[in-house]
């Protein structure tokens, strides 16, 4: 029986179908696309495997609107590969029209059916956050935090503020308002109250800070940056106290 040389427009695979299958449809084994092989009398170009000129006249594959499929003549032949010579045999046919192998031999397979591969599932990751001032409260100050701080001495209201520290601020505004209605001997007690108050803020004003104070850090490295930036306006500004006092003496002397 004389045979057809066929190849698939989608993927060039190339195969031989037996004669018979003239005006009818094929599938690729490869790639599963539909082929339609022109009957012989529309199409005089398809010949014998052994005339068959390379791709001079390979056949269109069908469009995949569903009206157009309606309108092949007969069903979709499937194909499979020759175990010994790999060329593309019809199924149900005995023995290959190229080498004459015998197709019920344990080589020849239909090729399998393209596996769907389901996307991944993402693997949803937690976003660290900052500590909350309430659970800074129950955990170990850092040591690299502990110390004097120059600032929080020299520069209270404006340090207790940026700190996140109201309620203390608030405080030494109605101090500083106190003082300047009251008489000068009760002054004189509410200023060694205000010194008492700038020292303890200099020895324990990080741990204030770091376990009270409203302003979150990322990390202790951050919260000893931002003070190192402060260090320098509190010592200026206890120097610049400390001329004023000894002029004042100086000058009540």
């Amino acid at each position: 029986m004389s045979e057809i040389r066929i190849q698939c427009p989608n993927c060039r695979t190339a195969g031989n179908v037996a004669e018979s299958y003239a005006g009818k449809t094929v599938v690729c084994p490869k790639c599963q696309a539909r082929i339609d092989i022109p009957s012989l009398q529309e199409s005089p170009v398809f010949m014998p495997v052994e005339q068959a000129q390379p791709a001079a006249s390979v056949p269109q594959i069908l469009p995949s609107s569903p009206t157009a499929a309606t309108a092949v003549s007969a069903p979709p032949v499937s194909l499979r590969f020759c175990g010994q010579c790999g060329t593309t045999v019809s199924v149900g046919v005995r023995f290959c029209g190229e080498c004459g192998a015998d197709q019920a031999q344990p080589g020849a397979a239909t090729p399998p059916s393209p596996t769907p591969i389901s996307s991944p599932t993402p693997i949803p990751t937690a976003t660290p956050s900052a500590p909350s001032p309430a659970s800074r409260d129950t955990i170990s100050i850092p040591n690299e935090i502990k110390g004097w701080n120059w600032g929080a001495c020299g520069l209270a209201p404006f340090w207790l503020w940026s700190m996140g520290l109201q309620s203390m601020f608030w405080v030494l505004i109605g101090a500083y308002i106190l003082s300047l209605i009251i008489t000068h001997d009760l002054r004189q007690y509410l200023t060694y109250g205000l010194f008492g108050f700038y020292f303890y803020l200099g020895s324990k004003g990080n741990e204030l800070a770091w376990t009270t104070g409203k302003r979150q850090w990322e990390s202790a490295q951050q919260y000893t940056a931002t003070q190192a930036a402060w260090q320098p306006w509190g010592i200026g500004a206890l120097a610049l106290a400390g001329m004023v006092i000894v002029v004042t003496l100086v000058k009540l002397l």
